[in-house]
């Protein structure tokens, strides 16, 4: 297929998550207009994007207004299933949370990693939460491609006191086992991981 963009567009009360759609490999010819997934105050912050294990987009994102943890799935290549605001559902709202999602598909639970299954078929998403000024790692696990069954959220620790998320960064991958490795930037230059 050819490649999408996905960003936040507007400002203050009036953003959005939007999409483009490119018509051609190098995105010259016949993309399509910005199309807004999800609309509000605060929408489509930082999304992470990722191709789902059905060939089409997936999008972990934040909503900046009330720190909430969002994600999208599109079920085509244009995302034309998502009509509005209800297609999105929201995996963590506790505190100050959502903040610089890394979104991966790996096991949908323990049994699934202890019984070797496939381990491409379920969201992974990792996060920030915080609170005081400190920041905390998080990781939201979903058990359905479409995030519409069991959610499990964990704090992993890695709190810093008096670091806020505004001076850290975050990554994720999954290692060859399926598992995922996460890691942190903070206070220029110092790495903390997370495993």
């Amino acid at each position: 297929g050819y490649p999408s963009t996905f960003y936040k567009t507007g400002s203050g009360a009036s953003t959005s998550l939007s999409m483009i759609h490119c018509g051609s490999i190098d995105c010259s010819t016949g993309n399509t207009n910005a199309k807004a997934l999800w609309t509000g105050t605060g929408a489509g912050n930082t999304p992470s994007v990722i191709v789902s294990p059905n060939g089409y987009p997936a999008i972990a994102w934040n909503q900046s207004n009330n720190t909430d943890l969002y994600y999208t799935l599109c079920t085509n290549a244009t995302c034309s299933n998502i009509t509005g605001n209800g297609n999105s559902v929201v995996l963590a709202t506790t505190g100050l949370t959502g903040t610089q999602p890394q979104l991966a598909f790996g096991y949908c639970s323990e049994s699934d990693f202890l019984g070797g299954k496939d381990p491409i078929s379920c969201p992974s998403i990792a996060h920030f939460t915080s609170s005081g000024g400190n920041s905390t790692i998080n990781l939201t696990l979903c058990d359905a491609v479409g995030c519409n069954g069991t959610v499990t959220n964990t704090s992993l620790g890695g709190t810093t006191q008096g670091q806020a998320v505004t001076n850290s960064n975050l990554g994720m991958i999954l290692l060859s086992n399926g598992l995922p490795f996460i890691a942190r930037g903070y206070n220029g230059g110092n790495i903390q991981a997370v495993k």
